[in-house]
């Protein structure tokens, strides 16, 4: 048996650790980012709750009423983006992972009807520091996990656009308008 050494006031910062992703889960819950039911988060679920309760860049000063319609505290941006741009396997891919634990991968799949997924983006922006702050990777790293974990490119390169330009959530629906500079798939 190991034994274990053991620091004067260990206990108290496990249990102030504690409190402090206990408090913030409370208050996840409270803005709606959260669902009510959860009693616990890691902490990169804990660090994205604070992002999404922390206002952005130039919106401290907006009444909130002004600031966006997903959270009372801050706009949550969202790209919808047709179906179109999405391949055969893509869309195979997504039907396959929807409402399965993708947040290792940076994001969680939901499909909503026969032809909507909604890709809710954690962590975003995908940059270098916040990727390597919150699990020691790069955007170029999580891009090969991916990979490894069989989403094929086109629906890589997607996810990995809207987490650039800070979309909290990608909307994959055949009734969206096809943008253009994007590759169209017929299938």
């Amino acid at each position: 048996m190991q034994d274990t050494i053991h620091h004067p006031g260990q206990d108290s910062a496990i249990g102030d650790r504690a409190d402090l992703m206990g408090s913030i889960v409370a208050a996840g819950q409270r803005a709606g980012i959260i669902r009510p039911d959860l009693e616990t988060a890691s902490v990169t679920e804990c660090l994205h709750i604070l992002e999404c309760l922390a206002p952005a860049a130039g919106e401290a000063d907006l009444p909130r009423q002004e600031r966006g319609v997903f959270s009372q505290d801050r706009a949550q941006p969202c790209w919808e983006i047709s179906m179109a741009h999405v391949c055969e396997q893509s869309s195979e891919w997504l039907m396959t992972h929807a409402g399965k634990s993708t947040s290792g991968l940076f994001f969680d799949v939901s499909k909503m009807c026969d032809a909507v997924f909604i890709i809710k983006l954690i962590a975003s922006p995908w940059s270098d520091t916040i990727l390597w702050n919150i699990a020691a990777m790069t955007p170029a790293d999580l891009r090969q996990e991916h990979k490894e974990a069989g989403m094929p490119e086109p629906l890589i390169n997607l996810v990995h656009m809207a987490a650039q330009a800070d979309a909290r959530f990608l909307v994959l629906d055949s009734d969206a308008n096809p943008l253009e500079g994007l590759p169209v798939y017929d299938w």
